[in-house]
């Protein structure tokens, strides 16, 4: 349900429904819970130390 595809998918129809700028907003949210529920549900797989680098070169 996240990915490129997904955007690719609902923005236009969300941009329909509000503005441009909300659609994309909504589904760049939608994609940030959906992760966070993933990343919950496996907590215990993720190797932290190549997740810490990850996260280093993502900010």
């Amino acid at each position: 349900m996240t990915g490129m595809g997904f955007a690719l998918v609902s923005v236009p129809a969300l941009a329909l429904l509000f503005s441009p700028e909300d659609g994309v907003a909504l589904v760049n949210c939608a994609a940030g819970v959906v992760s966070a529920a993933g990343l919950a549900g496996t907590w215990r797989q993720v190797h932290l130390p190549a997740m810490s680098v990850l996260v280093a070169a993502a900010v």
